[in-house]
């Protein structure tokens, strides 16, 4: 049987994988329907012109919730899910790399 800790590590990459399909639909919307704010966000296209500039105007405008000026309920739910996925996987990364760090640099006999 595998790990409890393997299992959480698959189950975060999976979560990030979704998280990156979010980011997808969000940079297709802002293209599709908002136009003016996808160039103002630097034209973001995923995987393709994904700078680390135009990353950092992205979460900005998704942090600062911006997204709200636009009233699009499908951006609205792309944004807040994106945010509310990205924090599950950074906390929960932490979590198991403290787990890993404090057994020593092996993970605990669960």
């Amino acid at each position: 049987m595998a790990s409890p800790y393997v299992i959480a590590y698959v189950a975060i990459g999976l979560l990030g994988l979704i998280y990156l399909a979010l980011l997808h639909f969000l940079f297709e919307r802002l293209a599709s329907h908002h136009s003016s704010t996808w160039q103002t966000l630097g034209s973001p296209q995923f995987f393709s012109n994904l700078q680390l500039g135009t990353l950092g105007k992205v979460i900005r405008f998704v942090a600062r919730g911006e997204y709200r000026l636009l009233q699009d309920a499908t951006l609205n739910l792309l944004c807040v899910s994106a945010a509310v996925l990205l924090a599950v996987c950074i906390v929960g990364s932490f979590c198991l790399q403290f787990v890993f760090y404090r057994g020593g640099g092996r993970f605990p006999a669960a």
